[in-house]
């Protein structure tokens, strides 16, 4: 049986309702979160995944969601899971995108939203840009915009990252490599191994700091987690020294 990431037939798709939207090129399969918090504004089961994704090349897992783990045998864990930074996505001045609520199941969401501005699937690529406004609660508002773009002629992602708003910030970026993956890092760009063999390449705009390698988990069945590499960079920059008011970060994700 064919694997259903990479099956030639399986076109791209939107599931607006479900705020799912997967792109497709020949080797490259990428699921972004686009959805709404729970019911009526409550989330018991909801994760703080605004703009986040997973990616796929060959059939096989690269970036990944870490999944659940835990319920109510361990509140730490329970909350390290359903955190922003243990998603991919990214951590403006180190809060959440949604607060967690002290109670095992509550996320609560008084102020953000988020919104598709764009979607289009053609023969070249792939389009979707979507911002989400859970930091407009900051001293100083900011509203993160995503653009994700796959270029299915040359398998690759790119990955724009938009910032609106004023005042000075710390943004920092999470990506959640698959068990068994290794990492090295050269200058802005890191190299994603799977039995010493590369199979993905990323480049980050130009910061401060090179990214960061560091131990994180990643759990496939409930109650269950393995050791696994988190790709970790970040940046303090004043959002009104861009004009108009807004600064932009890529990423590009080629195969090696």
């Amino acid at each position: 049986m064919e694997n259903p990431l990479t099956h030639p037939s399986l076109p791209s798709k939107a599931f607006p309702e479900g705020g799912i939207y997967i792109m497709r090129s020949e080797r490259i399969y990428l699921l972004a979160m686009c959805h709404q918090i729970g019911v009526n504004g409550v989330g018991p089961h909801k994760h703080n995944d605004w703009l986040s994704f997973e990616l796929c090349v060959d059939g096989k897992s690269v970036i990944v969601d870490p999944g659940t783990y835990c319920y109510t045998g361990n509140m730490e864990m329970r909350r390290l899971f359903r955190s922003t930074a243990y998603h991919n996505t990214v951590v403006i001045d180190g809060k959440e995108q949604v607060s967690i609520h002290n109670s095992m199941f509550g996320l609560i969401n008084p102020h953000g939203e988020i919104r598709v501005l764009r979607w289009e699937s053609e023969d070249t690529h792939d389009l979707l840009e979507t911002e989400h406004t859970g930091y407009t609660r900051l001293e100083n508002p900011v509203t993160h915009s995503r653009r994700f773009l796959l270029d299915k002629t040359k398998n690759e992602v790119e990955i724009t990252d938009t910032f609106i708003g004023n005042g000075e910030h710390t943004f920092e970026w999470y990506l959640h490599l698959d068990v068994r993956l290794d990492c090295k890092v050269g200058g802005n760009k890191v190299a994603i191994l799977k039995n010493e063999v590369p199979c993905l390449k990323v480049t980050v705009s130009d910061f401060d700091t090179a990214p960061q390698i560091r131990h994180g988990w990643v759990s496939q069945a409930y109650n269950r987690r393995e050791e696994a590499y988190v790709i970790n960079w970040s940046c303090t920059r004043s959002i009104s020294s861009f004009l108009p008011n807004t600064s932009q970060f890529c990423s590009l994700y080629e195969l090696e």
